[in-house]
């Protein structure tokens, strides 16, 4: 999960200068990544099959490990299916987004060697439009998905810590 929160990160310092508006052409010039810094999105796939396998051995579970069982049944039936509903909000944003600026301007449908890079970033520089796909990027992206993802990463560190001092205790049984 930390490529993709980091991935975010990255680019929410740049969201944070279209944000400012303090960014200039030659800002948009040196940094291609600001041209598409919208343009795309970043998911991670949460593997359950361990889980899932847990689930199906149940009833083999010492009975000392039901808090740890009743933290990731929370991970995985709460908090796992929470941050894959953001994960396919950004997609949807990313596409209905495209879709929006392929209709409106020539320059989001041309090939990239042959944009007019001008307009591409006078359009980024002026339009209140690109300022509320920002917004809407970073509310979706920084505040609700990366979020999440933060969240999961916490509360699986604890559960793993649970884990490891269940079976530090049961090691100094045996």
């Amino acid at each position: 999960m930390q490529p993709v929160i980091l991935w975010y990160k990255q680019r929410d310092s740049l969201i944070q200068l279209v944000k400012s508006k303090s960014l200039t052409v030659a800002d948009y010039q040196k940094n291609p990544e600001l041209v598409t810094l919208i343009n795309f999105y970043n998911a991670k796939e949460i593997v359950k099959t361990g889980y899932l396998k847990l689930k199906d051995h149940i009833d083999a579970v010492p009975k000392e490990y039901e808090d740890v069982l009743a933290d990731l049944n929370i991970l995985y039936n709460q908090m796992v299916p929470m941050a894959e509903r953001y994960a396919i909000v950004m997609e949807s944003f990313n596409h209905r987004m495209h879709e929006r600026w392929a209709l409106k301007y020539l320059w989001f449908s041309e090939p990239r060697d042959v944009t007019n890079i001008e307009a591409r970033i006078h359009h980024f520089l002026t339009s209140e439009e690109y300022q509320n796909d920002v917004r809407l990027y970073s509310m979706y992206s920084k505040d609700n998905y990366v979020a999440g993802l933060q969240y999961i990463d916490q509360f699986s560190e604890k559960v793993l810590k649970q884990l490891n001092d269940l079976d530090a205790k049961n090691s100094d049984i045996n």
